[in-house]
């Protein structure tokens, strides 16, 4: 890959970053939710892109946080990740909380 031929480059970075979002639509949510109410894979994957929909600019700024917190564990060599990623994973659980708990209030006795 060189600058060379700038098409090639834009298109490489378009196509990344198309899948980049598709994976992340796709896990968002997907992944806690697994965890925490113990639903299949598809389920999951439909609900995350559900949630992606109803709050894109929430989503947008949330994968671009993700990005920089891992762009700086990056460039620290990867040692910064051992600070950066718990963030990450403990802050995606309350992104999970709140938007499953907006859509899914829970019912009272």
């Amino acid at each position: 890959f060189t600058f060379n031929q700038p098409v090639f480059g834009m298109v490489y970075f378009a196509v990344g970053g198309f899948f980049a979002a598709l994976v992340f639509a796709i896990s968002v949510v997907a992944v806690p939710l697994m965890a925490d109410r113990k639903t299949d894979a598809i389920t999951a994957a439909i609900a995350s892109i559900i949630a992606c929909t109803k709050n894109p600019l929430t989503m947008l700024l949330w994968g671009a946080c993700i990005v920089m917190l891992v762009a700086l564990g990056f460039a620290t060599y990867f040692v910064g990740l051992i600070i950066t990623m718990p963030i990450v994973g403990h802050a995606t659980w309350h992104v999970y909380r709140d938007i499953v708990e907006a859509d899914n209030p829970p019912t009272k006795p």
